[in-house]
């Protein structure tokens, strides 16, 4: 049979695509156990992205309409697996009855359930860089390269729960080059993905009932993993200058702050160089740590970006955490951390407990990746072309709306921060921009109190120039 999108287009491309299947499959248009076409296939066919029909199918599958079977397809699931699927969906929210959850399991259970932020919306490409500009082809060589050696001789020699011993090195050496770290191969950990590293370093550091600083906005995981471990989350406001750091000599408790001082999440403001001297004597005076979650510091237009914070730091406070997400991902979503020698006998420990390893294969070939200068090569190629993107972007914007738009002049990151002047309802907002096909979040889950009305980020790295202003036109007309 022939696959269409949903005609409703104020949803975004993968539930539309989803949302078609779905009603394929319930008016017996496709019978259980047909198989549906590859990704591949069906993204070539409906001229989609490929992480689209992905996105989409996954949706299916977790709603029990599509099962995978490996090495055949994908296929529609039978009257009988679907009826396990509802048995086993029966009650997934409720806690056993006869059984003890631990306080930690009974505050997850309290936790709001946490949506879908502007990181991890594929059909927006926030996450990450677009498909068609992630350098495979590198990739797949340095994969085979691999692939041909006996990994087999070398698994007890390079096995190390800190990560692979050269790809840490690698690390060193270009974060020392790239954003000024005084680090070392023996003070960074390697982890499968950037989620689990934040949160181990928070259960090092965090206990129950402490404050934990955040920006106001800030990054929604981290505030939601400090409140499972029945931590205080102080908020921080933040304005062009990033974090407002004298606002912590309101609380005196407070031993932790979580600071995204390259781009801050989700605003886009740089944290100043003279509030970064102020943070770190806040950290040095009142025995404190810093994470410093250096989020999107690759791709800066115009100006060049500061020194980290942990290159600056002289007393042993700040812990930096990083990922290749925004660069590689989905071919690479390992997250990295560095932590000051007075906490690597921790970290090795319950690293040990948390995550002894995971594929050998693909540090292996992020070593070589950064060794042979096509992380840099990469890095520097996308940041042109998605500067171009941005102003392009930014043009369009300002002269479809004029005054009735605020855009901050901040000069780095994926996405930018607008504010409308608009009567209109943030959801209604929402919609029209859907019905443009224009690519737009709300910043409201960011916040822990005072959200904006009438704030957004619109991303620009994943789309092409074209047909942009006549997009942004037409949303534009459409809030009149």
């Amino acid at each position: 049979m022939k696959f269409k999108l949903d005609s409703d287009k104020r949803l975004p491309r993968y539930r539309r695509l989803a949302s078609s299947i779905r009603k394929s499959i319930e008016s017996g248009q496709l019978q259980p156990g047909d198989s549906v076409p590859s990704t591949r296939d069906l993204a070539k066919e409906l001229k989609l992205a490929r992480v689209t029909v992905i996105t989409a199918y996954d949706e299916l599958i977790s709603q029990g309409y599509l099962k995978t079977v490996s090495g055949s397809g994908t296929f529609v699931l039978t009257p009988a697996e679907h009826a396990e699927f509802e048995e086993l969906k029966l009650d997934v929210d409720a806690p056993p009855a006869d059984k003890h959850l631990s306080s930690y399991a009974a505050r997850i259970m309290k936790l709001q359930q946490l949506t879908s932020t502007s990181a991890d919306q594929p059909v927006l490409n926030f996450g990450a860089s677009p498909m068609d500009l992630l350098p495979l082809k590198q990739w797949r060589t340095l994969l085979q390269k691999h692939c041909s050696i006996n990994i087999g001789k070398r698994f007890d020699t390079d096995l190390d729960p800190m990560g692979f011993r050269p790809l840490r090195e690698a690390l060193a050496k270009y974060l020392k080059r790239v954003r000024g770290l005084n680090c070392n191969a023996d003070m960074i950990a390697v982890f499968a993905s950037s989620q689990q590293t934040v949160n181990l370093i928070l259960r090092l550091l965090v206990n129950k009932s402490e404050q934990v600083a955040m920006e106001n906005p800030g990054f929604v995981f981290a505030r939601k993993t400090i409140r499972s471990l029945d931590a205080e989350v102080l908020p921080i406001s933040v304005d062009k200058d990033g974090m407002v750091v004298s606002e912590l000599n309101n609380h005196p408790a407070c031993k932790i702050a979580y600071v995204t001082p390259s781009h801050q999440d989700p605003t886009g403001a740089i944290l100043s160089s003279r509030r970064r001297h102020a943070l770190l004597d806040w950290a040095a005076s009142n025995n404190c740590f810093i994470i410093e979650d250096d989020y999107d510091c690759e791709y800066n237009y115009g100006t060049p970006p500061l020194q980290s914070l942990q290159g600056q730091d002289q007393d042993q406070s700040v812990i930096y955490i990083s990922t290749f997400w925004k660069i590689l991902f989905p071919i690479m979503p390992i997250g990295f951390v560095v932590v000051p020698p007075v906490l690597i006998p921790a970290l090795a420990k319950a690293k040990m407990l948390a995550e002894r390893n995971f594929s050998l294969l693909e540090q292996y070939a992020l070593t070589d990746f950064i060794n042979e200068g096509y992380l840099d090569r990469h890095i520097s190629k996308t940041r042109k072309l998605y500067a171009e993107r941005r102003r392009v972007l930014i043009s369009a914007l300002t002269r479809a709306f004029g005054q009735a738009i605020k855009i901050p002049k901040y000069s780095s990151g994926m996405h930018i921060t607008i504010h409308l002047e608009t009567k209109l309802s943030d959801k209604e907002i929402l919609a029209r921009a859907a019905l443009a096909d224009l690519p737009l979040v709300s910043t409201e889950e960011y916040y822990i109190a005072g959200h904006s009305r009438g704030e957004f980020l619109v991303s620009f790295a994943g789309r092409s120039t074209d047909g942009i202003s006549a997009r942004v036109n037409k949303f534009a007309k459409s809030l009149q």
